[in-house]
């Protein structure tokens, strides 16, 4: 399930809870909500927004959006334009907002 393998991620990376939702721009009482409800369903937004906080691959992304009951679209701007960063380790977005909706914003950041 979702919150399982979003658990195992976090482990195999050796990440604190705290950098997890922070680098997501998640509350912690949402993050908390993710870990602890295993029937918890996320917006797909908060998927992808884990998914980069964990620094994860286009595969491995795949893998959690399917388990939180999504798929990357190329019918979706968003998808296509996160699923790019992705494939090519462009990582780090923050989120804007703008009437009451969640746009994600992409910025590269580049070692």
């Amino acid at each position: 399930m979702f919150t399982e393998l979003t658990h195992m991620d976090i482990v195999e990376k050796d990440l604190k809870n705290s950098e997890v939702y922070s680098r997501a721009n998640i509350s912690k009482s949402h993050f908390s909500k993710i870990k602890l409800n295993s029937d918890y369903k996320p917006k797909k937004e908060t998927v992808f927004a884990l998914a980069v906080a964990l620094e994860l691959s286009i595969e491995e992304t795949r893998e959690l959006m399917m388990k939180a009951g999504y798929a990357i679209s190329h019918s979706f701007v968003l998808d296509t334009i996160v699923e790019y960063f992705m494939s090519h380790w462009l990582y780090y977005f923050f989120k804007c907002f703008t009437n009451h909706r969640i746009f994600c914003c992409l910025t590269v950041f580049i070692d």
